[in-house]
């Protein structure tokens, strides 16, 4: 079973400006784009398969790429913009979802077989890959 998660995206045609200067900031001088702006990438909504366990970074993701609808977006990208990710059953996933201007929520989650997006536990994506035999 599969099913649809959309996240929006807030301030969509700002982050991409930034990232921009950021790039040619760093093709000029490498590193002065990321000193400056720092690591944009952490405001970003994703969803990221969980494939295993990481010493670094605890779980070893495969992080999916979204489908862009600027459908419902307003004029100046700032709102209603939406990334979609196809999710499936089968498969643990970590999701980074923007709730507010100023918040992000991040959760576990998998599909059923309803195709139904069920939240999960840290500690049950922790069981799951153990019972994968998916360990360190």
């Amino acid at each position: 079973m599969k099913a649809m998660l959309g996240l929006e995206v807030f301030c969509y045609a700002d982050q991409q400006m930034l990232r921009r200067e950021k790039e040619l900031m760093d093709r000029i001088v490498p590193g002065l784009g990321t000193a400056t702006y720092g690591d944009d990438c952490k405001a970003e909504v994703w969803v990221a398969e969980i494939v295993g366990f990481d010493p670094k970074y605890k779980y070893r993701r495969s992080f999916l790429r979204p489908r862009m609808d600027f459908s419902k977006a307003n004029s100046k990208l700032s709102r209603g913009v939406m990334k979609w990710y196809v999710l499936e059953s089968g498969r643990t996933y970590e999701v980074s979802q923007r709730t507010s201007w100023k918040h992000l929520h991040r959760y576990f989650c998998f599909v059923d077989v309803d195709g139904n997006i069920v939240k999960i536990s840290k500690e049950e994506v922790d069981a799951w890959l153990n019972l994968l035999g998916n360990t360190d």
